[in-house]
């Protein structure tokens, strides 16, 4: 064997093997990493600890590790580890960062969908595809909020990437399809930008086209369009099949019901159809006590699918156009909700007599505000809280070979009486972040008057 080719291969195996050395990548003071130990290449994998200060101010914490990517393209990477957290208010996850030689980000994977919080203990694993422009890999865990998390078994592994389609099957799907429906398809120079990565496609592995849809989906710059990779797909999926929909209303005071209306991201129709019959039943249990209107509260919905979240609610939408969607070239699509066939039928039929207080705030977006909208116009309805994300747009979900999905925002939105949506939605009544938004809501609803009770 050439001197050469032995120095190489010897450099290889010593990059790849290095041990990566752990840093507090964000929360400051407030967080402090300690306990660090051991190599996550190995069979044992290493263990840190995490833990929020008393009087913490950030938001979150994290700890990182970096590694060459040089060795590293064209690997599949797949972070695995024992989390263990203690009184966490909102969770821990691990997460995965390919950057190029500029400090770009190629690729990003987190088991944010699946948190572990609480005083709880449980494994969680994410997949990386490594770009071939990677020039840094960085892995890491996060937690948010106060609490404790101790990290065990934390395991990097690699193997050889095997496509799962080409990347020119990839883009012939993905570059008409935006240039065709996104709204701000004309940000993008076609007549320049098609070419080369049509050129460019033939010696792109699949990871590296999703990389260009990325490029292509940020010069949109329209806050809401979004490539999911399909390993990311495929966790999104596990944990909506894993953890069911189970939603209960509950009466806060004489005659006013409260509703916690979560996101719902998964493309399956059973776990959509669980989703909206457990909306639509929750309903019907309280229906006749809440004579004096609901509380419906849309501050944790963060996106997905909104069917099953305003057919679950047709009992106080009912059966009117609930607002519509208008494509580029000024074409309207009004929404409706649809009734939910369910094992407990409505003792009291439509409430759309009940008054409704909408709560939402900066954590309400994508579906969640298409939800916000389709209330407004509702007679005896108002909305409480802060602006919402500004996710209002209404977007075109393209499947890809691979298993990845696209979703182009292809159109604007207004609400029941015509009024355009653009950006955050501002509620009727702005609170403070500081007002308890349940109980103003509810000072409100005793205004309104009750149903005779029955």
């Amino acid at each position: 064997m050439r001197w050469w080719l032995m120095l190489s291969l010897l450099c290889s195996v010593h990059a790849m093997a290095a041990i990566p050395n752990w840093y507090a990548a964000a929360g400051g003071t407030d967080y402090q990493l300690t306990a660090v130990q051991g190599d996550v290449q190995s069979g044992e994998g290493a263990q840190l600890r995490l833990t929020a200060v008393a009087a913490r101010t950030a938001p979150f914490g994290a700890a990182s590790a970096q590694l060459d990517a040089v060795f590293l393209r064209g690997q599949s990477l797949l972070l695995s580890g024992v989390l263990a957290t203690s009184n966490a208010s909102q969770g821990a996850t691990l997460w995965m960062r390919a950057d190029d030689a500029h400090g770009k980000r190629l690729a990003f994977e987190s088991s944010q969908i699946d948190p572990v919080g609480g005083t709880t203990r449980a494994s969680r694993s994410i997949a990386l595809q490594v770009p071939m422009d990677a020039q840094k890999v960085f892995i890491g865990v996060v937690l948010r909020g106060d609490g404790a998390l101790d990290v065990s078994q934390l395991r990097l592994t690699a193997k050889p990437l095997a496509d799962a389609a080409s990347a020119s099957a990839i883009l012939d799907i993905a570059i008409p399809a935006i240039r065709e429906h996104a709204l701000h398809s004309a940000r993008i120079d076609w007549t320049t930008r098609e070419p080369q990565l049509r050129a460019q496609a033939a010696n792109m592995r699949e990871v590296d086209a999703y990389v260009a849809i990325d490029a292509l989906v940020a010069q949109l710059d329209d806050g809401h369009s979004f490539l999911m990779r399909p390993s990311r797909r495929r966790n999104v999926e596990a944990v909506a099949q894993r953890e069911p929909p189970a939603m209960q209303a509950r009466l806060l005071s004489s005659g006013i019901a409260y509703i916690d209306v979560p996101g719902l991201m998964a493309s399956s129709r059973q776990v959509s159809s669980a989703y909206e019959t457990s909306l639509a039943t929750a309903l019907d249990q309280v229906a006749v006590q809440a004579s004096c209107g609901w509380l419906v509260d849309l501050r944790h919905n963060t996106g997905g699918t909104m069917w099953p979240m305003i057919n679950g609610l047709h009992a106080l939408l009912g059966n009117v156009a609930l607002g519509s969607f208008v494509d580029a070239a000024g074409k309207q699509s009004p929404w409706r909700a649809r009734s939910t066939p369910r094992s407990t039928s409505s003792p009291d039929g439509l409430q759309t007599n009940r008054p409704v207080a909408v709560l939402i705030g900066p954590r309400t977006a994508s579906a969640g505000e298409m939800v916000a909208i389709s209330f407004r116009g509702r007679a005896n309805t108002r909305s409480f809280g802060q602006p919402s994300a500004g996710q209002t747009t209404g977007n075109r979900s393209v499947e890809l070979p691979g298993g990845g999905v696209l979703a182009i925002a292809a159109s604007s939105t207004q609400d029941r009486n015509g009024h355009r949506i653009d950006g955050r939605l501002q509620p009727d009544v702005l609170l403070d972040p500081q007002i308890e938004a349940t109980e103003a809501a509810a000072r409100w609803l005793r205004t309104q008057g009750c149903a005779p009770s029955k």
